[in-house]
């Protein structure tokens, strides 16, 4: 496992917040054909642009979430969704 891939990874995860804002925020590495791609198609090259895209999903989670208390549920989510 690498780093990279860890960072690529968190970028995904800061995605669960995205639902606070009611738009869309689709897939960064993951897809049905490559369900670990955050881990399996990490490429060094892209560590830059990785991390770039890291701190972006991380800035839209905090401003999603901004009044939200830990109740609220997410508008719009197809199921159930707070930030608990």
């Amino acid at each position: 496992m690498a780093l990279l891939g860890l960072v690529r990874h968190m970028t995904e995860v800061e995605t669960w917040f995205h639902d606070f804002d009611g738009q869309p925020h689709g897939t960064w590495y993951c897809t049905d054909d490559e369900p670990d791609g955050e881990f399996d198609l990490v490429d060094a090259a892209r560590a830059d642009a990785d991390l770039t895209a890291y701190h972006a999903s991380v800035v839209r989670a905090r401003a999603a979430v901004v009044g939200h208390g830990l109740d609220d549920l997410a508008p719009g989510s197809s199921e159930p969704i707070s930030l608990r």
